[in-house]
């Protein structure tokens, strides 16, 4: 049979699509997997639209999405400021520590409002956040846990911070 499901199409053009962004474009493990869940999710997102499931249309949306997220990832990086040279910096100023929130203290500055967040969501969605945030999880070990491949966790977290975003001025304003 021709016709994919989206669980396949990840299994299969996964690993290739990967290679492809460090094959041509020479990026790093890390953004080739990085870009890889983009270029998934964009599929996920977009996958009812089809006319076919086939593996030929599968593969040139892909392909086409990557090359796509890949020209965006690179204007992304022009973009970007160059960090400065460590001996350009002055001494004094290495010498100071980070101003960062004590951990407790920002827990405890956003339990009030996490408690909201979990009450806005469905059990499963709940589950994911309580996995993601309480038990500060990346999506590797989060997919092992809920026996899912990476891609439905990151596309499940996506749909969940979404809703929060849009949740949020009605949280805060009370």
């Amino acid at each position: 049979m021709n016709e994919l499901t989206f669980d396949e199409s990840y299994e299969v053009y996964r690993s290739r699509i990967e290679r492809y962004f460090q094959a041509q474009f020479k990026y790093t493990l890390h953004d080739a997997e990085d870009l890889t869940t983009e270029v998934f999710i964009i599929l996920y997102q977009k996958w009812n639209e089809f006319d076919s499931h086939e593996k030929s249309a599968i593969s040139k949306f892909l392909y086409k999405t990557a090359t796509h997220k890949a020209l965006e990832f690179q204007r992304n990086q022009r973009n970007q400021p160059t960090l400065c040279d460590l001996d350009d910096v002055p001494e004094e100023n290495l010498a100071q520590p980070p101003k960062h929130l004590d951990q407790e203290e920002e827990t405890s500055k956003y339990k009030y409002y996490i408690d909201q967040i979990k009450a806005i969501l469905s059990p499963k969605e709940r589950i994911t956040f309580q996995y993601m945030i309480d038990n500060d999880c990346d999506a590797h070990r989060a997919a092992q846990e809920f026996n899912t491949n990476v891609v439905n966790v990151r596309v499940r977290w996506c749909r969940i911070r979404k809703k929060i975003e849009q949740m949020l001025p009605n949280i805060f304003s009370n």
